[in-house]
């Protein structure tokens, strides 16, 4: 089969730079810090045995979460479709990007609320969340970031 990872998260998290690494290449999506979102729809870096799909951001200003939930559907359909019409099968799993650069809030519940809409309710049982932009960390851990946070 074909492993298809679906990154999900909000806009500026690093999705597109995690799709960059896990797919082999530095710079294959473009990745940069920006005051809007820089990946406005969905894009593939691919493999013979891994399609990393990179997704646009919720929390965009400029998308609603239902179009931006909308259009990660398509694309999880269009790849499926794509992979299945060659005789292979496809195994998808999602990698919910959050980044060290701020706090867990209200947007990171909605937003993981709507990758619920966008890839059904399951989609945590093969999900994985990912962390970036530790260098922002600078001398605390990733165990001391996440001290204080509830279990809501």
């Amino acid at each position: 089969p074909v492993l298809v990872i679906v990154l999900v998260g909000l806009c500026g998290a690093g999705k597109s730079s995690t799709a960059n690494r896990l797919a082999g290449r530095v710079e294959a999506r473009e990745a940069r810090r920006s005051a809007g979102a820089v990946t406005r729809q969905c894009g593939v870096a691919c493999g013979d045995a891994l399609i990393v799909l990179d997704t646009p951001g919720f929390g965009d200003a400029g998308a609603a979460a239902g179009a931006t939930a909308s259009a990660i559907r398509r694309a999880c359909e269009e790849v499926e479709t794509a992979i299945t019409d060659t005789g292979r099968d496809a195994k998808f799993a999602t990698l919910y990007v959050c980044s060290c650069a701020g706090r867990l809030g209200e947007a990171e519940i909605d937003a993981m609320a709507a990758v619920g809409f966008a890839l059904g309710r399951a989609w945590r049982n093969q999900a994985i969340l990912t962390w970036t932009h530790a260098d922002l960390l600078e001398a605390a851990t990733l165990a001391q970031f996440l001290e204080g946070l509830d279990d809501t």
